[in-house]
């Protein structure tokens, strides 16, 4: 089971890395948001993407949900912009449904989905990497 959790996290970063490469030729200055599900990878590929483009990137961290004033929801209500926003499917389709994210703008890769805890049941665990 941790084989699949590290190849889920490498392909994730591998996928968040592509996507700061394509926002790399439109800004020297790449402002993210993400929750803390994903932090730890972030905090990783951060430094490798900066290094490697010369671009700076400005990370902000909130909540996926909930209107704490750190919340990424709270966030866009007071009109803050985001070049990149990484957080859960659920959290995405709510600031979709709001009119914070179209469509268009939305890239969800099945890695990033949830996956069921390791108490749950065999018969609902999936064996696919992702």
């Amino acid at each position: 089971m941790k084989f699949l959790t590290t190849l889920a996290r490498r392909q994730l970063l591998a996928s968040v890395l592509l996507m700061f490469a394509s926002l790399a030729a439109q800004a020297a200055e790449i402002r993210v948001i993400t929750s803390g599900a994903f932090t730890e990878a972030y905090k990783k590929l951060v430094p490798i993407f900066e290094a490697a483009s010369g671009h700076k990137v400005v990370s902000a961290f909130g909540a996926s949900i909930g209107n704490a004033p750190d919340s990424i929801p709270s966030r866009f209500a007071r009109g803050e912009k985001f070049d990149l926003v990484i957080l859960s499917e659920g959290g995405l389709e709510a600031l979709m449904k709001d009119g914070k994210l179209g469509p268009a703008r939305k890239s969800v890769w099945p890695c990033a989905k949830a996956r069921p805890s390791p108490t749950s049941a065999p018969s609902k665990r999936s064996s696919k990497p992702c």
